[in-house]
């Protein structure tokens, strides 16, 4: 069958037209007369071939479109993927930690690190099959995409959930994330000084507690009673040898090497009296200047605490400083990232969008 100009379908002389019902209709060619008369505009008397409108569009001749209609379904033709290749686009698209099979093995891989054998690693994930939901975050989302995450190193992300949960006084996970520590290669004196710095800024009481746990940890991983490892002592100064380190101190923490250290020392004096005195000689002067961990690492721990403790003014002061002092926006981000696991939203949100600030203040980027 084919298709004449007037958009009719005609048949050869005595051919058979068959129907989906399988009826048949015999049927003969068309006169040429006949095909002009039944061409649907050839019944407008009056009408010659310059009046008469256009003919029917055929197969070969589309309808006119709208162009912007014309636009819109180019456009769609490109977003529509082939049946055949829907499977293998999903497939490509799909980010590695969206799926739960890899999350368990990276989780695990984690919790390997963190109990430091794979045996240990399985009891963890044992563990965590035991508490339904709860243990499946821990073990999936926590394990397989917090920790997994690449941005950070797992020794610096160690130094945060130890900060954070020494800050929040939550000791029972905290020996497990001291062990965890020691096992991504922090050494004893680092994390001994993790606790000499969160002394400053979230109280003795919690870093004397939190010693305890490293001392029962250490003495666990000696096999003895009690820890025999020695603690690093403090550093004895007078007091112009304190105030003259707490200045070099805040020197760096503003990142400022041409600082006018007379009149910054005299306003902090102004301002809060023998409180900038405690300040620049103890926090700064006595435990900031310590050589057991580097200001990017002190740094690291006091936006954690301050983080997990939700002090926003003293956040946004000690942000700054932690670019100042080397770390990256990038590291300063997985800093909250990981406090969504250890803190929770509420407090990573907080963190974040603070930073968020301080970068754009600076004019730096994730």
């Amino acid at each position: 069958m084919s298709w004449a100009k007037s958009g009719w379908p005609t048949s050869p002389e005595g051919s058979t037209t068959t129907f989906r019902s399988g009826a048949t209709r015999s049927t003969g060619r068309i006169p040429s007369s006949a095909k002009r008369t039944r061409c649907w505009w050839s019944s407008v008397a009056g009408q010659n071939s310059s009046t008469r409108p256009p003919r029917r569009p055929t197969r070969q001749d589309p309808p006119d479109l709208d162009p912007i209609l014309t636009h819109w379904l180019a456009l769609r033709s490109r977003l529509i993927i082939p049946p055949n290749r829907r499977h293998k686009a999903r497939n490509q698209t799909r980010s590695p930690m969206s799926d739960s099979k890899t999350r368990a093995e990276r989780g695990l891989d984690c919790l390997s690190t963190i109990a430091g054998s794979p045996e240990g690693g399985q009891g963890l994930a044992d563990f965590f099959e035991t508490r339904g939901a709860l243990g499946s975050f821990a073990h999936l989302t926590a394990g397989g995409e917090i920790w997994a995450r690449e941005q950070f190193s797992r020794r610096d992300r160690s130094v945060v959930v130890i900060s954070a949960l020494t800050a929040m006084g939550r000791d029972m996970e905290l020996k497990q994330h001291v062990a965890g520590g020691l096992n991504h290669g922090l050494s004893v004196d680092e994390v001994d000084e993790i606790m000499v710095q969160l002394s400053a800024y979230v109280g003795l009481p919690f870093a004397l507690s939190g010693s305890i746990i490293v001392d029962a940890v250490i003495a666990e991983r000696d096999g003895t009673e009690s820890r025999t490892t020695p603690r690093a002592p403090a550093i004895v100064q007078d007091d112009e040898k304190r105030r003259a380190a707490g200045l070099d101190v805040l020197t760096t923490l503003l990142g400022d090497p041409n600082l006018d250290k007379k009149a910054t020392e005299e306003a902090i004096m102004g301002q809060q009296g023998d409180m900038g005195a405690l300040v620049m000689d103890y926090a700064f002067g006595d435990v900031w200047s310590r050589p057991q961990l580097s200001r990017r690492d002190r740094s690291l721990i006091v936006i954690s605490a301050l983080t997990a403790i939700n002090m926003k003014h003293e956040l946004e002061i000690h942000l700054g400083a932690a670019l100042n002092h080397g770390l990256t926006p990038v590291e300063i981000e997985e800093v909250m990232i990981t406090m969504v696991a250890y803190g929770g939203f509420p407090r990573a949100i907080d963190g974040i969008l603070l930073a968020k600030q301080v970068f754009e203040a600076r004019g730096v980027s994730a």
